[in-house]
């Protein structure tokens, strides 16, 4: 496709004109458009497309120098009406100042674009002047779809179903619905539809695994309308494994007003979601593999003048598979894991102008994370929250599975380990990418009775890119990712995040290290990096020794605390809880205890079982070599 008079600025500045100063400038009727069209009007996959504009000037005075023509970044994902829209300014000039004669200065434009994909399209085309593009003369706008199929249309309907992926129309996980696409393939405007889906059947007795039998039900719990049918309105009914739905020409979403039509094409329709639901044991057990068969069965077609339009005769049923299927949530690749890779697909499928031009139906089920029928930010942020509270079961193995293909990049830790007092330090965290990296994730290991997290910071650079992060048990898990159409802008010191750790008080005094467990990159257009851990194990040595500690956690506290202590050498002893009055309330342990860090709960009962009252107590530790008190206050009464 050959696109003139662009850059990435110049398409900005398009953009920024067209819809802020183009909206707010009254337009100057000096100059007009006379026919917008798209040749062939109903183009497949298979046709080179052409645009043809024709208009005039009004006086010889005016002057044609051409045009330019863009794609207008169209990022809303949630308009219910997705499309890829062209843009074509028509640059001309006036010279003011002198005698203009009356005549008709007309102007042709042809501009051989090609084949597109299927799906949706706008061609707007704008009159502006070629010094000062603010200035908008004339404007128009069309738009038009292409058919996945190719050679002509015949006069009748045919429906079916979009695949999704292999044999399936549709994919069904446990806890993420699949969606079924509706298609259809019609020469004339339609202005109604009426079909049914049948075969939604119980499955009854099939192997759960362990010897146990489980049923199952598929259920479709929302059908919307979309592309070419996205104006029009929706009813329908689902019982006894029977969808009966219609498209009608007037939609309740936007108050009634307008009628909506099908304009001839081929493509997707409705969305039809379904969702799998077993008996009790289900959350237990694993989803079997299993296909099922539905039978789409047309009823009924209007056209826009109400006849009656009969569907296409076929030869065989109209059958669609879904697939109901094992995987891990928010495996949106299918590759077997959940990771940050995962997560920047998503993204792309958010901020796809067309997302079934990016994404296939499955891979939108699929990023569904909290099962609202909506796929959004809010479905990122739950993926990104289930990857991190993931135990990482590929962590052992992805070393050598990131070998496989995409560019080299690496990650480890900076030996620029700086220190903000005797127990607190922070190790950089770096990154380097030959390609540059959309998303990363990192798994450390460290010592919990040793170390603890204390926080974690960005450079500048990336103060605007998304991190998150848990950091429990000794495990930190961290992602990073942009949430716009780049890398993440990474600095020339290559520094992802800084990680703050605190020594524990009372931890053993020798060297403990950090480890770099597990790592994942994706580029910027979703494909896993080829990710290398380098300088991944650092050894830390604290700079004073640590004291015995005691103290407990919360407090004061309603109705349990977690009393901790820290010794720095082995040694028996006793810890327990005293009242104001010096007496023995319960004992939390007597025997060995090791050098380090341990923790007891106490939940505000005596040794006999009794809870006690509200108000002061103490936790006394008295070991061999040392004896340390706390003070408790326990606000909860009898």
């Amino acid at each position: 496709m050959e696109l003139r008079g662009f850059s990435a600025s110049g398409l900005f500045s398009l953009v920024v004109a067209f819809f802020v100063i183009g909206l707010l400038a009254p337009a100057i009727s000096t100059a007009y458009i006379e026919q917008v069209a798209v040749i062939p009007p109903q183009p497949s996959r298979c046709d080179p497309i052409i645009f043809q504009v024709s208009g005039y000037f009004p006086d010889g005075c005016w002057h044609f120098d051409g045009y330019d023509i863009g794609v207008l970044p169209v990022l809303d994902p949630s308009s219910p009406i997705p499309l890829t829209v062209f843009r074509m300014r028509v640059l001309s000039h006036h010279d003011e100042g002198q005698g203009c004669p009356l005549v008709i200065v007309p102007y042709d434009i042809s501009h051989e674009l090609g084949m597109l994909r299927p799906g949706l399209y706008a061609l707007q085309v704008v009159e502006v002047d070629s010094s000062d593009s603010s200035r908008i003369y004339d404007q128009k706008e069309i738009s038009f779809s292409v058919r996945d199929s190719c050679g002509p249309i015949e006069d009748c309907v045919l429906s079916g179903f979009a695949p999704s992926e292999g044999i399936c129309n549709a994919i069904v996980r446990q806890g993420s619905p699949g969606i079924l696409t509706l298609t259809l393939r019609n020469a004339m405007p339609i202005a109604g539809a009426e079909v049914a889906v049948d075969g939604f059947l119980y499955l009854r007795d099939l192997p759960c695994g362990q010897g146990v039998f489980c049923d199952w039900r598929l259920v479709v719990t929302k059908v919307e309308p979309v592309m070419r049918a996205a104006d029009m309105g929706v009813a329908w009914t689902f019982k006894d494994g029977r969808l009966h739905l219609m498209l009608e020409p007037i939609s309740l979403e936007n108050g009634g007003q307008g009628l909506g039509i099908i304009e001839p094409g081929e493509g997707p329709v409705a969305r039809i979601w379904i969702e799998l639901l077993g008996d009790t044991l289900t959350p237990l057990l694993p989803i079997p593999e299993y296909d099922l068969q539905v039978t789409l069965n047309p009823i009924a077609f209007a056209g826009e003048e109400g006849q009656v339009v009969l569907p296409c005769p076929t030869f065989a049923p109209l059958t669609g598979t879904i697939c109901i299927r094992n995987g891990e949530k928010c495996d949106i690749n299918s590759d077997g894991r959940a990771d940050v890779v995962d997560i920047v697909n998503m993204i792309k499928c958010i901020m796809c102008t067309i997302p079934e031009g990016c994404c296939t139906p499955a891979q939108v089920a699929m990023s569904d994370c909290n099962g609202d029928g909506v796929l959004n930010v809010n479905d990122v942020v739950c993926c990104i929250r289930y990857i991190l509270d993931s135990f990482c079961l590929w962590c052992e193995t992805e070393q050598g599975g990131n070998q496989e293909g995409g560019s080299q990049a690496s990650i480890g830790f900076s030996d620029n380990v700086s220190w903000e007092s005797d127990t607190r330090f922070t190790v950089p965290v770096t990154l380097s990418s030959p390609v540059g990296a959309r998303g990363v994730e990192a798994r450390i290991d460290f010592d919990p009775q040793v170390l603890s997290v204390d926080q974690i910071t960005v450079p500048d650079e990336l103060k605007g890119a998304g991190l998150y992060y848990t950091a429990s048990g000794g495990k930190l898990s961290l992602i990073m990712v942009g949430m716009g159409n780049g890398p993440l802008p990474m600095g020339s010191d290559g520094i992802l995040a800084r990680v703050s750790f605190e020594f524990v008080p009372g931890a053993r005094a020798q060297t403990t290290e950090v480890l770099i467990e597990g790592a994942a990159g994706a580029d910027n257009d979703g494909n896993r990096l080829a990710l290398v851990r380098t300088n991944e194990k650092m050894a830390i040595e604290p700079k004073v020794t640590p004291t015995v500690h005691l103290a407990s956690k919360p407090n004061p506290f309603l109705s349990a605390t977690d009393v901790s202590l820290s010794i720095v050498s082995p040694q028996e002893g006793m810890l327990a809880i005293y009242d104001v009055a010096g007496r023995l309330v319960k004992t939390l342990y007597r025997g060995h205890f090791s050098e380090g860090a341990h923790t007891f709960n106490w939940d505000g009962k005596e040794s006999s079982g009794l809870t006690v009252r509200s108000g002061v107590y103490f936790v006394r530790f008295e070991g061999k070599s040392n004896t340390i008190t706390a003070k408790l206050v326990l606000l909860r009464s009898r």
